[in-house]
């Protein structure tokens, strides 16, 4: 029995603090912005507040399509070169990665990645060494579309393989932390003829940005949408359908990263009195391809961010990205969805606390409750020559029956005064030849019932006493509430007056009284 409770008591210290310090899905998320200086020249690098975002993503490089080696224009060169220096100053934790590929052209690395292992280790190499050079700590592949997987599946997947061997290898040569690598990949992981290498991503890349945006836009839809849904009853095109696809796929969600666009686009409308989602259309309004960056619709976006990254975090997703930070209007969108994130944390900080709290108070309750029963039955096992006491008994020498708990403990004291304390034990204990060792556990149980707390030894000293640690045991006195006082206590002045130590009661049980 007492082994079952200590077993007990150990499996729910050890079921609480496997609670506490298990895997969670609350990691620290990821906030990602995209930059392109070619899309507004006029958005300075020292404007951005990089204290919002954990990483940055600067682009673009291109490949060479004769040497097949990465290059930086000279035009973005300027920029480039400076990038990473320029937003540290701001937030030094920030992490920076160079894309590489084309904000509008899909199929920039298709024809490298037809070539042979001499094309590809060309290109990998020049990457790793154009992102040293430049200060970034990554590389990001914009993109992996469903055109390119569909034209080479297997030198996609070779391509990822070498170029993630190529990183380990540069950074156990050169002593440097290993660079990050992404990708951008389609909202969906399924396509026409099959899906993405899903075992190569999990491998190979840190996480995987996905486009979860323009699922449909003016010059390809007559009717209005929303092209960033979150949800949509009618269609499976939607951003829930599709993270929730990659996921089933075999993509852990904490590789799975959640677009934020920072624009929209506008329709002509055929009727303008028919104006809400689904509405006929003839085509873009206002640009030529009917985009608008939120500084042109900044009163329609700020609620829907918020929700996006809540979602994120419920989903479980590694974080989210903004295509792209100038389209935002003084830091609005991305002030908004970085507070959002921000009082997540601390929502979820505040609860860890609040459990680690619980843990510790929970965990010392039980250790402390624990160490008791140890020593507790640890000494009722050697003390069980008091507990087998034969409360009426007859001996050769002496017969009585304690009719109150004075008498037995007078009797003891008595006997073992005497010398004569084996008398008092029962004869059914163990350790039957160890006289000395049953007499010294008797004088321990006596000093245990002494009259004045202070007489009475701790659980420790106790516990000491026992294992024989402590050389010296104190001579007990008359034990409390004897009908005998003291004999060394006598005074044989009547007039000095005395505090009473000694009572008698008839009660089977006595008043406890903290040590």
């Amino acid at each position: 029995m007492v082994s079952k409770t200590i077993i007990v008591l150990i499996s729910l210290i050890f079921l609480v603090i496997s609670l506490e310090f298990r895997p969670s899905n609350a990691q620290t998320r990821i906030r990602v912005g995209y930059y392109w200086y070619e899309q507004d020249s006029s958005f300075l690098l020292s404007d951005i507040n990089s204290t919002l975002f954990t990483h940055l993503v600067c682009g673009f490089a291109s490949v060479n399509s004769t040497t097949n080696q990465l290059y930086v224009s000279s035009s973005d060169e300027k920029y480039m070169s400076i990038f990473t220096n320029t937003v540290k100053q701001k937030n030094p934790s920030v992490t920076t990665l160079l894309t590489i590929g084309s904000g509008t052209g899909k199929l920039t690395y298709s024809s490298m990645l037809m070539s042979n292992s001499t094309f590809r280790k060309s290109f990998i190499e020049s990457s790793i060494r154009l992102a040293r050079l430049y200060g970034f700590q990554g590389l990001d592949i914009w993109w992996i579309s469903s055109d390119i997987i569909s034209l080479d599946m297997i030198n996609i997947i070779v391509l990822l393989q070498e170029w993630r061997a190529a990183i380990v290898s540069e950074a156990r040569n050169s002593n440097k932390s290993q660079l990050i690598l992404t990708a951008m990949a389609n909202s969906s992981p399924n396509l026409g003829s099959g899906s993405y290498p899903i075992g190569s991503f999990r491998k190979y890349l840190d996480w995987v940005h996905i486009m979860s945006s323009e699922y449909t836009n003016p010059e390809e839809t007559y009717f209005t949408g929303a092209h960033a849904a979150l949800y949509n009853p009618t269609t499976n095109v939607n951003t829930d359908h599709g993270l929730t696809s990659w996921i089933n796929t075999g993509l852990s969600a904490n590789k799975l990263v959640l677009c934020l666009p920072f624009y929209g686009f506008a329709w002509t409308l055929v009727n303008p009195r028919n104006n809400g989602v689904g509405a006929p259309a003839t085509g873009p309004a206002i640009t030529e391809d009917g985009a608008m960056t939120y500084k042109s619709i900044k009163n329609y976006i700020k609620k829907s961010r918020a929700n996006n990254v809540s979602y994120a975090k419920e989903k479980g997703l590694l974080g989210y990205f903004v295509w792209q930070i100038s389209y935002d209007d003084k830091w609005v969108l991305s002030q908004a969805a970085a507070d959002q994130e921000r009082s997540n944390f601390l929502h979820q900080k505040d609860n860890k606390q609040l459990r680690q709290v619980l843990v510790i108070v929970f965990t010392t309750a039980a250790a402390i409750l624990l160490i008791s029963f140890v020593i507790y039955f640890s000494f009722l096992k050697k003390l069980k020559l008091i507990g087998r006491v034969n409360f009426a008994r007859e001996s050769k020498n002496i017969k009585y029956y304690p009719a109150a708990a004075g008498d037995f403990n007078s009797n003891a004291h008595e006997l073992w005064k005497d010398g004569r304390g084996m008398e008092f034990l029962d004869p059914s204990l163990d350790d039957l030849h160890s006289t000395c060792k049953k007499m010294r556990c008797l004088q321990i149980a006596l000093l245990c019932v002494q009259e004045i707390p202070n007489d009475r030894p701790n659980m420790l000293e106790v516990s000491s006493m026992l294992k024989n640690e402590t050389k010296y045991v104190k001579i007990p006195k008359k034990p409390a509430f004897s009908k005998q006082t003291n004999e060394d206590e006598e005074q044989n002045d009547e007039s000095t007056s005395k505090p009473e130590l000694c009572s008698v009661s008839d009660a089977p049980f006595t008043e406890v009284l903290a040590r």
